[in-house]
């Protein structure tokens, strides 16, 4: 009963209290069964504190069974002291169901009573490693491993990039699973060709990028888990073969679009070469200056065609047109030859009838426009044949060419 007088003081301080408990400094030791269930001490088994519990510095001794049965106790905490020992007796906290998380001694404890944590929810114990149990061990009380602090390690699971990192957690601490590698990268610059990525495993369990983790009481390493692609069919890219100045004969167009499977040859799909008056057709190109022999396609492509000026060749007249037709012969009617797709110099001579018009032997091919003109009058009333002869002023175009067409006169004025 000398205890019970001792602590009477105590007991009438801590009445009412349900948040926590506070000791005074005058108490440096905490007597058996004094916060538990007995019929001698009259307090009812697991309502004599709940909530927070601190243990101040100056306790010393805490005694058997003192907290025993105290299921509304959440948390333990043991102020922090540098030379002050701490003793826990047989039981101290047992029975205290909702004392979760962990506990970290004091570096100065000097014993642990067996069962002083049984049947609580502590997860593990810190600073055990500097614990001298002098009197009891932890036999039969609850045995886990310390708090940590464990690893994280993300393992690219064969994938390459920029790994995320994670600091050191302590166990039942949550960290969220990694997304962002850092503040210019995302998890995906972390890649596996062929493959995509679907969620992290920790071997038990699969997590998804900002999900989140609570640490155990062991290193974790996230394996990344990918799903192979599906087989994709071929790619298909257009390819654009321009003339470059020619035409392509089908349909007198300037550009043919070719749609060619991805890693083949665009030449093999090439449409029949393009033709350009005065030019040998010299190949593709795709700078525009050099020609190569295979382009093997990746994505869009365009290809130009290359010429080489023929040397000797032919420069046709393409076109004579009349200023009036049926022609009225008058001072401006004129007869207009075109020449060529490109300029060449030279001279046209007209002829009516199969002779020539005066004045009009040997007009010179405007280079600008590749017309060439004759002002002329008509010999005769009714059909009149109309000829242009177009002849090469450079020695490379040795051939002359012709085109004639016939008009209609009415009428002579």
């Amino acid at each position: 009963m000398k205890k019970i007088r001792l602590l009477a003081p105590i007991l009438l301080i801590l009445t009412g209290l349900t948040s926590g408990i506070t000791l005074p400094a005058t108490a440096n030791a905490i007597p058996a069964y004094c916060f538990t269930s007995d019929m001698s001490y009259n307090i009812t088994s697991g309502s004599a504190c709940s909530g927070p519990v601190t243990i101040p510095t100056w306790v010393t001794s805490i005694g058997a069974n003192s907290f025993m049965n105290n299921a509304n106790i959440t948390s333990l905490t043991f102020a922090a002291r540098t030379t002050q020992p701490l003793s826990i007796g047989y039981a101290a906290f047992a029975n205290a169901v909702n004392l979760r998380g962990h506990l970290e001694f004091p570096s100065t404890t000097t014993a642990i009573g067996q069962y002083a944590f049984y049947e609580t929810n502590l997860r593990c114990y810190t600073n055990l490693s500097s614990v001298v149990i002098t009197t009891q061990n932890l036999d039969n009380t609850k045995q886990v491993p310390e708090c940590g602090p464990y690893t994280v390690t993300y393992d690219s699971g064969g994938g390459t990039g920029t790994l995320p990192t994670q600091s050191s957690v302590m166990a039942d601490e949550t960290f969220t699973v990694a997304f962002d590698v850092d503040t210019s990268s995302s998890l995906y610059s972390v890649t596996q060709p062929g493959y995509t990525f679907l969620y992290w495993s920790d071997g038990l369990n699969t997590y998804y990028p900002n999900d989140p983790y609570t640490m155990s009481v062991w290193n974790v390493t996230l394996t990344a888990i990918w799903s192979e692609d599906p087989p994709m069919g071929p790619s298909f890219y257009d390819v654009y073969f321009e003339a470059n100045d020619g035409n392509f004969p089908s349909d007198n167009s300037t550009e043919k679009i070719v749609s060619v499977e991805g890693g083949m040859d665009a030449l093999s799909s090439a449409p029949t070469q393009p033709t350009r008056s005065g030019y040998d057709f010299a190949g593709w190109s795709s700078d525009e200056s050099t020609v190569d022999t295979a382009y093997y396609v990746s994505g869009n492509l365009y290809l130009y065609a290359l010429w080489t000026r023929i040397a000797g060749g032919q420069v046709t007249v393409s076109s004579i047109s009349f200023a009036t037709s049926p022609a009225i012969y008058q001072q401006s009617n004129l007869i207009t030859a075109t020449v060529g797709e490109s300029a060449v110099v030279g001279w046209v001579g007209f002829f009516q009838n199969g002779r020539s018009i005066p004045k009009c032997t040997k007009v010179s091919v405007n280079t600008s426009t590749r017309i060439a003109t004759c002002s002329w009058k008509p010999a005769n009333i009714g059909t009149v044949s109309i000829a242009a002869v177009f002849t090469p002023k450079s020695g490379s175009y040795t051939s002359s060419s012709k085109k004639t067409t016939s008009v209609r006169v009415v009428r002579r004025s």
